[in-house]
């Protein structure tokens, strides 16, 4: 039989084609298993369907740059007097190695899903940089270990069928001699250009204009629907460029506008330098010591949750109506992440998107630790573990931070998980270590026990009706002995204390396109100089409000250029927040949020899924232009430097 130049593309094909297929319906089981895993209840079967369909061509997408090289070389390989098998040895290793990380990839999804409501993207790769503190997290919750026990099997065996498939084709009969002829020669070559167009419409996604973005996967009102035909890898690479440049929606905001808008918005005359720039004048007889609470992942909607008819946050609610407190009902996070929440607490501005607030070498900022230390207060920071995570370490310390507790300040014994030592002894530690100042002093904490891994003592093993809430139970029962004990001592009897949260937690109750309660989260100021009434605020506010507010209510004087009010003489109308691919507002009504990924617009009453966003564009228009004003000012003055003191 001869060896025509065209059976030889035709088996090369045969061969790709196999792999390709069968990288398909490893994908697609795997995406199965997250809507098994992930998907709310009440799902239309057909949305579902169509969403599935979806899911090949992105599938595909995926698999098509990775199939581009072996269709190229193999090609030209087939017209040339060249032992093939050699060739495809090489490339079952290529296919094993890439379409596993592929496979990989999707199955750690499963679980980034579950949990942040959305698919793995650039800002996640930025955990590699401190990849044992990653790994120990991981490895530390056990829920985890089903799904890295799934990937091994499933990569095991893709890789064993792929190089079954490779070894078939490889020991099928193929001489180095070709049978050249012209007609035979050109129609291998022009099949082999039609192929490698079909590979490039499939790199696309689209026959359209433009190629295929994470905006093709919907169709429907259901948020959920409209994400499962995503791939995760795609939409890594495709989150990149979010985490390097402003995306669209701010580029279209007019720069003066938006100026003018946000002076007017925070009551800000600027300075022809920095147009965010006020001075307050201060009225302080003495400097109170600060100490700042910033607790890990407490969401609102914890302060509603029970177990057994008991509230599983007793302390943090009881703070609601408790005297010498205020207490600030409608507050809300300026992002998803630890990072976001030292950033806007600590300094007053918001993340721009999945982009890190703390990159190397750190922004500079004229926040709440360089207002204090200004005025001669010495800043220290409590955390956990490892203080070089995120950069924090950095970040904190070209801030005028003085000192930074850590794991490598703690016992050996004490250490818990990769989180280091849990928060009562964090607590305990810095209470030691707070009566040991001389001078007046901010002292800011960041627990990390309401965090997966979850650890807590055996004395809340009822208090809850799973990890989770018992680890909450107890982070509240921390904070509650800490202030207890701290307010009996010379250091925190008049001191102001200021409980917020670092962000909220994604519960699931609202099927929004944007996890609202990621965002509203806890804010109390709890101190013997504040009136004995408790102070109800129940106006918008926001982690970046905290610095010009806390500054005022001690009556320092300070420089005022963040994206802050101090809310007891600047009421907010509304605010802005961001989570990795969405531009979120609310006032006390609506909720507005943008998704600058697949670039579509929602309007919600706050506690409806009804998007009524063509019911209402005015009030959409409103919040759309203040959350848009407000984003381009908060990125542009971390760009230009207005950031600094």
């Amino acid at each position: 039989m001869k060896n025509t130049i065209y059976r030889r593309l035709g088996y090369v094909v045969c061969y790709i084609l196999s792999i390709h297929i069968l990288a398909l319906c490893f994908l697609t089981a795997v995406r199965i298993l997250h809507l098994t895993v992930n998907a709310p209840a009440g799902l239309a079967v057909g949305k579902v369907i169509h969403g599935m369909m979806i899911g090949l061509k992105f599938d595909n997408v995926v698999l098509s740059y990775i199939t581009a090289l072996p269709l190229l070389t193999l090609g030209i390989c087939s017209m040339l007097p060249i032992d093939l098998r050699r060739w495809l040895r090489g490339f079952g290793i290529f296919y094993s190695v890439l379409i596993s990380i592929v496979i990989a990839v999707a199955i750690a999804d499963i679980p980034y899903y579950r949990f942040f409501n959305n698919h793995l993207n650039w800002d996640a790769l930025s955990w590699l940089q401190f990849f044992s503190n990653t790994a120990g997290m991981m490895l530390g919750e056990k829920s985890f270990y089903v799904y890295f026990i799934l990937a091994i099997v499933v990569i095991a065996l893709f890789v064993f069928l792929a190089m079954k498939i490779t070894s078939f084709f490889r020991t099928r009969p193929q001489t180095q001699y070709i049978d050249y002829t012209i007609r035979n020669t050109t129609v291998s070559v022009l099949v082999w250009l039609v192929l490698c167009g079909i590979c490039f419409i499939g790199i696309r996604g689209s026959l359209q204009r433009y190629p295929i973005s994470v905006g093709f996967a919907a169709f429907t009102d259901n948020v959920f629907v409209n994400r499962l035909g995503v791939n995760p890898l795609f939409n890594i690479l495709e989150s990149s460029k979010y985490n390097v440049e402003m995306p669209q929606l701010l580029m279209d905001v007019d720069a003066e506008e938006a100026i003018n808008y946000v002076q007017q918005a925070l009551h800000r005359e600027g300075t022809e330098q920095n147009p965010l720039q006020s001075t307050v004048e201060g009225t302080v007889t003495d400097r109170p010591n600060i100490i700042v609470i910033l607790m890990e992942s407490m969401t609102k909607w914890n302060m509603s949750q029970t177990y057994n008819g008991e509230p599983i946050t007793p302390y943090l609610l009881s703070l609601y109506s408790a005297p010498h407190c205020m207490s600030f009902d409608n507050c809300y996070s300026a992002g998803i992440h630890t990072n976001n929440g030292i950033t806007a607490t600590m300094f007053g501005y918001t993340p721009n998107f999945a982009k890190t607030t703390m990159p190397v070498p750190p922004t500079q900022y004229a926040g709440l630790s360089y207002n204090l230390h200004q005025a001669g207060y010495t800043n220290l920071c409590f955390v956990t573990s490892n203080p070089q995570y995120d950069n924090m370490n950095g970040t904190l310390l070209e801030n005028d931070f003085d000192r930074i507790y850590s794991q490598y300040d703690y016992p050996a014994d004490k250490v818990v998980n990769n989180f280091g030592v849990q928060d009562d002894y964090m607590f305990s530690f810095g209470l030691e270590r707070m009566q040991e100042q001389t001078e007046p002093f901010m002292a800011m904490f960041l627990t990390v026990s309401n965090h997966a891994p979850y650890i807590y003592p055996a004395e809340f093993e009822g208090r809850g009706k799973d990890a989770s809430q018992r680890t909450i139970a107890y982070a509240d029962d921390a904070i509650r002995k800490f202030i207890d004990e701290a307010q009996q001592t010379e250091a925190g009897r008049d001191a102001y204390y200021v409980l917020i949260s670092d962000h909220g937690a994604p519960v699931a109750d609202y099927e929004y396109e944007m996890v609202y309660e990621y965002n509203h989260i806890v804010w109390h100021i709890l101190s013997s100089r504040l009136d004995s009434a408790h102070t109800a605020y129940d106006g918008i506010a926001g982690q970046v409000d905290v610095a010009p507010t806390v500054l005022s209510l001690i009556g320092l004087p300070y420089t005022n250029n963040t994206m802050g009010n101090n809310l007891l003489t600047t009421p907010r109308e509304m605010i802005q927040f961001v989570s990795n691919e969405c531009l979120g507002c609310v006032d006390k009504e609506y909720f507005w949020c943008y998704n600058i990924q697949t670039n579509t617009e929602y309007l919600y009453r706050i506690g409806s899924e009804t998007n009524i966003l063509s019911e209402n564009p005015e009030q959409a228009a409103k919040m759309k232009e203040y959350a848009t004003k407000m984003q381009w000012v908060n990125t542009t003055a971390v760009k230009q430097g207005w950031t600094k003191p």
